[in-house]
């Protein structure tokens, strides 16, 4: 699995594979917006929003304004194929789900104006295993709310962890009537997909 902004990257060719932007939170007012997810990475304060196509946010203590302003604004962008990736890197010990600013978040998820149907992966690190396994889909996004897939993902170790899709049906981006959205609108899937979080999944490029 994909989970770092750089691992989006073609070294050979920037633009190939796109442009991603991790956001690092803090316990202080104001984040780190870094191209990698590497702690040493200096921090960048200059880019465009409209070429990133993979944001990392990693939920810590605080929720910025200025973070949910960024996150606004990528949703917005006129990127096209763009993912939003949100995981609990600094608070393992505490699953996201139960994130004291995850109810913020996840009211913004579902109002948030988006442009072009992103992509969202969601990853619960749980690696004191307090969170039973299962499908929690009364804490995740609402599947109504505009988005062109959504991925959640239990990860317990460094070895184990579960996945639960939901994809929409192809047939939505032909429904050209009001209301037939919903018709093509599948459910999270509660089938789990156990597979190991730190396999080599290196993308190949011809």
């Amino acid at each position: 699995m994909i989970d770092c902004p750089s691992q989006h990257v073609n070294p050979n060719n920037w633009k190939e594979l796109g442009t991603g932007l991790c956001i690092n939170g803090t316990q202080k007012q104001v984040s780190k917006y870094t191209k990698s997810c590497s702690v040493n990475e200096s921090p960048i304060s200059d880019f465009n929003i409209n070429e990133i196509t993979f944001l990392d946010y990693k939920l810590s203590k605080i929720l910025p304004d200025e973070d949910l302003l960024i996150l606004e604004q990528y949703l917005l962008s006129n990127t096209q194929h763009k993912t939003l990736h949100i995981v609990n890197e600094e608070m393992r010990r505490r699953p996201l789900l139960f994130h004291p600013l995850w109810e913020q978040l996840l009211q913004f998820l579902n109002k948030a104006e988006k442009r072009f149907k992103p992509t969202l992966e969601i990853l619960n690190l749980d690696y004191d295993r307090l969170f039973s396994e299962g499908l929690p889909s009364e804490k995740l996004p609402d599947i109504n709310s505009e988005w062109w897939q959504i991925d959640y993902h239990h990860v317990l170790s460094d070895s184990e962890a579960y996945h639960y899709p939901i994809y929409l049906n192809p047939e939505a981006e032909e429904a050209d009537c009001e209301g037939c959205k919903q018709n093509h609108i599948g459910a999270y899937n509660s089938q789990q997909i156990k597979y190991n979080p730190k396999a080599n999944r290196e993308r190949k490029i011809t």
